[in-house]
């Protein structure tokens, strides 16, 4: 992979390096401060900021995101990721995963679930011929393709609790509905916001547009961090086109 470093100016004495990976970040222009000035204002102003994340957010983590010009995994590959889990390892608390997570196996035939990791164990367990490290290139979401050889002689674990052969991520994957309990939170949280950021998202996705839609119907202000083009462009407050490992540090919160 290719890095490039940025440095940023937060005064005369103090400057910080950040280090991020060119490959996934789109084409853009260097932060404006008016830019950050309005992201700033518009953040101190309002106390209960309901922030949607979308692939982008991701970018200079080292994972891709979709529909980017040029960069975008769609623009790149027939690939289709997992949701990457980043902002609980980050430590934020009240994340509601709109697509899921790859981290937790659930059974759909019965309530069992299990963590990722120890999943991960059993799946080794069973098929110990098959070294991924060794053999495959893991993708950044985790994602892995085997060959229908392999995929013949790969042994799936049954449900413990129930015997069934119906273990997945716990993920909505393209064309599957958002579970309605998951739904109800996300209008429960436009109900008692004050106000929304859209951080790293195209909004094309009717999820993720539908809470835009949502929040604007309900006279709320909402803000928009993207590089490119989204899907409410002609209905939000703010637009700003920025990188978050640029305009972020300039914040003074």
């Amino acid at each position: 992979m290719i890095f490039k470093t940025c440095e940023v100016i937060l005064n005369s004495s103090k400057s910080l390096i950040f280090r991020f990976n060119s490959n996934f970040v789109p084409k853009h222009t260097p932060v404006q401060t008016s830019d950050a000035i309005t992201l700033e204002r518009f953040i101190k102003e309002h106390n209960k900021i309901l922030v949607l994340t979308g692939a982008g957010i991701s970018t200079e983590s080292g994972i891709p995101d979709y529909r980017s010009a040029d960069v975008g995994l769609y623009a790149r590959s027939k690939n289709r990721p997992n949701v990457d889990n980043l902002h609980t390892k980050a430590g934020s608390k009240n994340v509601l995963e709109l697509h899921g997570t790859s981290y937790v196996i659930h059974c759909l035939e019965c309530d069992y679930t299990i963590d990722r990791h120890k999943f991960q164990d059993v799946l080794s367990s069973l098929n110990p011929q098959v070294s991924i490290k060794e053999l495959y290139s893991v993708r950044p979401d985790g994602d892995v393709e085997l060959t229908p050889e392999e995929i013949g002689g790969f042994k799936v674990p049954k449900c413990p609790k129930c015997e069934g052969n119906l273990l997945i991520p716990r993920i909505v994957f393209f064309g599957d509905n958002i579970p309605k309990k998951r739904v109800q939170r996300v209008n429960d949280f436009v109900e008692e916001c004050d106000s929304l950021l859209v951080m790293g998202s195209s909004l094309f996705v009717y999820s993720g547009y539908r809470i835009v839609l949502e929040t604007k119907s309900a006279n709320k202000p909402v803000a928009v961090v993207n590089i490119g083009p989204t899907r409410a462009d002609d209905c939000v407050d703010i637009k700003i086109e920025a990188k978050f490992g640029e305009i972020l540090p300039l914040l003074n919160l």
